[in-house]
This record gives C-alpha cells, structure tokens and sequence, in this order.
C-alpha cells in the first residue's frame, strides 16, 4: 500500500470550499501515471488516462471534509463558528484544531468545559486561539477562515488506522491508485477527486458535466454496525469484512453483475448494504445528470464516521482497490447496459 501518498492526503486539511492545496498534492503524485489532468475553477480536479476512448468511465471519491468556519470575535477574543458539512459539535469539545488563515495555520482548543448539554449544539461551541480581545484575535483569524481537527493518524492493532477525514480521503486514494493499477484497460479512464460532496455535490456535478461519462464508479464510506450493538437498519456491515456493495434503485445491475464477477476472479469477499432512495453520496448527483448515467456504489467500511477518530481497515481499501483495477480492465467497450437491449 502507497501509505506515503495515502498520509500526505490525510495530513493535508480540505474542508469543503478550501481543497486547492490537497488538489495539488493529487497532482504532484498522479502526473507521472496519467496523460491529461482536467481542472476547474471550483477546485475540482480529474486525472485522466486514455482521453481518446469513446467509453468513458468517471470514478468519483471526494477530497473534501467535514469543518466548521468562523463567524464571529467576541469582545473577549473567544470565537463562534458554524459548520461546513454535517458536523456535529460534541464531537469537538475538548479537541485541538488547526485554524486556515490566508497567513497560515493558528491553533486553538474547544473546551467549553463548563457546558453539560444533551443536544450539544455548533452554536455552543467557542474556540480558543490564546488571546483576550477581539482586536488580538481579529489580526490572527478573520470571518469565513475554516477550522477542522488538529488529529491527522494512527495506526491500531489488528491492521486498523484511525485518522480525521478518511471520509473521504480513502475514496479519493482507492480510484487513484485503481486507475495507476488499470492503467491497460480499454476504456477512457477519469479520477475526478471531486469537491463539496460534504455540502453541495458540486464536484460530482461539474465532473459528470464535463466528461459525459459512460458509467460511474463511486467510492465512499458507509458506517460499520459491528461495533454499537444496533440492529443494522441497511445491512450488516463488518470492519475488516470487505468492500460493501450498494444494492439500490439507482444501482445500475449490469454494473453489480460486473462488480461481483470482479470479486469471484480476484477472490474478494463482499458485503451488502441497501439503499432504496438516495445514497446520500456523489452517486446521487452522477446517476440523475445528462440522460442517466447508470452508477456503481461501493463503500468503505468506517467507524466513527464524521469525528477525529474515524477507523478503517487496510486490507479493505486493498481490496476495493483490486476489485476496481480488475473491473476496469475486463471492461468491454462495447458492453450495453440498458436491459431492454439485452
């Protein structure tokens, strides 16, 4: 496994409407590998193989994260924030982190130690930077500059890491590595690591717009019901159990054939989630552009979704990547997949 890139991704923060940096560190890495990059003005960027290809697959895993973004200074220099995605202010209480200025990163804490809520809410939340007034504070950060969790990783037992924002930095780092692994496939590969998935799916829209895909392969997280005694509502979905499969009205089924032929050749366990709406992800947003494009879900094991403590198995990301490399390069580029043409 390329941990070396998988971290720098990590360490990187991108909350969404502040990917340009990491986007530049997915260039840095993929220029040796493909042969046209296509950028955009809203940070989204898709790293492309075999441009020529009528058949075109887009592969979407978002870079952005979860955040919050200041506000407001009180008087005695403590900061108001809201957020940026689906954060959930707990979550931050008693947490470092890591303030992006346009002079660079200022570190504060959120203690609120005083306050016992049920329903601990962002607007309850202060932040702070060390300072005692409000003109201290304003010459360090300023309304609109993002914040997210100071913690980057760790490796745990059992081939585990935790780390912030693996939701959805292994999906950015499973189709990039895929596509480096399919570089021989016969169809128009593009990796979009797409922006804003975490509040407006902006990213997946532009990417689909732009490339007018064949199919989509979107990777994701989905949460783990081993671990908090709930009777699973989608599906019983392991750590460590293998890659989880979206069953669901805009799952294509030629593509779920093709996916689990994958798995049979590679020797890859899945599991099985159900969705009968909407995936809540990037899917969404690709399956209803252009005239439909027909989309492939699969997800990434994860504990702890949306905190500074997310965990993942390695060898599931292994496997979603093997089981992506082998299905891009049995893709026929004559393949049909709408079922009244069968």
């Amino acid at each position: 496994m390329n941990k070396d890139f998988l971290f720098r991704l990590i360490e990187t923060p991108s909350p969404s409407g502040a990917e340009l940096a990491i986007q530049k560190v997915v260039m840095e890495e993929m220029k040796p590998y493909v042969d046209t990059f296509i950028t955009h003005h809203s940070y989204n960027l898709i790293s492309v193989i075999h441009p020529e290809d009528a058949f075109k697959v887009l592969l979407c895993g978002h870079i952005d994260e979860i955040g919050l973004m200041i506000t407001d200074i009180q008087d005695n220099g403590l900061i108001h924030v809201t957020n940026t995605g689906n954060s959930v202010g707990y979550m931050y209480v008693g947490q470092h982190v890591q303030v992006l200025t346009k002079k660079g990163i200022i570190h504060g804490v959120f203690a609120n130690t005083d306050v016992v809520k049920e329903h601990f809410k962002i607007s309850d939340l202060l932040l702070d930077i060390g300072t005692y007034t409000k003109d201290e504070s304003s010459k360090l950060v300023q309304v609109g500059d993002y914040v997210v969790h100071s913690f980057t990783h760790q490796e745990l037992q059992n081939n585990t890491l935790s780390a912030r924002a693996l939701d959805d930095r292994l999906g950015a780092f499973i189709i990039l590595e895929a596509i480096k692994q399919a570089k021989d496939a016969k169809v128009g590969l593009y990796a979009a690591t797409t922006v804003g998935e975490e509040t407006t799916t902006r990213g997946a829209t532009f990417a689909t717009n732009i490339v007018k895909p064949t199919i989509g392969i979107i990777v994701d997280v989905t949460h783990t019901t081993d671990h908090d005694g709930k009777a699973p509502s989608k599906g019983l979905i392991r750590l460590g159990g293998g890659p989880a499969i979206t069953i669901g009205s805009i799952i294509s089924p030629v593509l779920l054939e093709l996916v689990e032929e994958s798995s049979k050749r590679q020797g890859i366990q899945l599991q099985y989630e159900v969705s009968s709406e909407r995936t809540y992800t990037d899917s969404d947003k690709v399956h209803f552009l252009q005239n439909g494009i027909p989309v492939l879900l699969i997800s990434i094991p994860l504990r702890y979704m949306h905190s500074s403590v997310e965990v993942c198995n390695y060898q599931d990301v292994l496997d979603i990547i093997a089981l992506i490399s082998d299905l891009l390069i049995h893709l026929d580029p004559n393949q049909n997949f709408d079922p009244f043409k069968k």
